[in-house]
């Protein structure tokens, strides 16, 4: 999972240089990628996945995690003392002592170090449940945004098209009432319905810009890069049943993966604060 990211978390030098420009607000551009013409949803969905940045922090989270379950399971470290000859020394059969080195080490209760390394693991799986639960609502807020894109490209299409005959009928209109076959008021009725079009048809293209930003920030591109129409999309017939729909969800829900996750690591938490007393 870390792979796809980067820098990598071992390079301390370059995740340090970016943590001063983030600070700085120097932060880097998104990296530029090309949209072919006609992607489908799953071609977002795919790019989402891959580079936003909440999922490669989530990534991140879970690779923290695991780093700590192998410190929190090891002895702490072995202390040395150093007596240097100073002063009255100890004098022993051989001959006066002119220094003193001495090691020591904490043992922990049996089972101490291994409760501390279940209690670092279920944190490690909420992590990989936060991680899968973030996916979904990424590709889940991609699917929307799409919708909306693709909803608001058809739409100003639609509304072009009909504002196109509408402006016909108002000439057809303007030329009866100039031939004396018209009255005035169908012109009028034409002009009117010629400003709502015009009205809409910027509501409309405000919202498609917003989906567009939309888009681009899910998939980490800049928010006023340019994005190709939307592909054609089809429709599909869903079958679903309430039931096995909750019992999937009870079942493979991330979000409640990680609650029993928590559930655990209290458990073994109290098992390891026993063992403390």
């Amino acid at each position: 999972e870390a792979e796809l990211v980067t820098p990598s978390v071992e390079e301390d030098d370059a995740v340090f240089r970016l943590g001063l420009d983030v600070a700085a607000g120097r932060a880097p551009e998104p990296e530029p990628i090309a949209i072919d013409a006609g992607a489908d949803l799953e071609t977002y969905v795919t790019a989402a996945l891959k580079r936003n940045p909440a999922i490669h922090r989530a990534i991140r989270e879970v690779q923290a995690l695991g780093y700590r379950v192998p410190q929190v399971t090891s002895l702490e470290d072995p202390m040395i003392t150093l007596l240097p000859p100073i002063g009255d020394m100890t004098e022993t059969a051989a001959g006066m002592v002119d220094a003193r080195v001495g090691i020591s080490q904490q043992i922990p209760f049996p089972g101490r170090l291994q409760r501390r390394g279940q209690v670092g693991q279920r944190s490690v799986r909420m992590a990989f449940a936060s991680l899968a639960d973030t996916r979904i609502r990424i590709a889940s807020e991609v699917s929307r945004a799409y919708y909306d894109y693709y909803l608001t490209h058809v739409s100003t299409e639609i509304l072009r098209s009909s504002e196109a005959l509408v402006r016909r009928m108002r000439d057809v209109a303007s030329a009866r009432y100039r031939s004396g076959s018209a009255t005035q008021q169908d012109v009028l009725r034409a002009e009117v319905e010629l400003y709502t079009l015009a009205d809409e048809l910027i509501t409309l293209e405000q919202r498609h810009a917003t989906a567009r930003a939309r888009l681009n920030t899910l998939i980490h591109r800049a928010v006023d890069a340019p994005l190709p129409p939307p592909g054609e999309m089809g429709l599909e017939a869903v079958e679903w049943k309430l039931s096995q729909a909750l019992d999937r969800a009870v079942a493979d829900n991330p979000g409640l993966a990680r609650l029993r996750e928590q559930v655990h690591r209290a458990l073994e938490s109290m098992r390891l604060a026993r063992l403390a007393y």
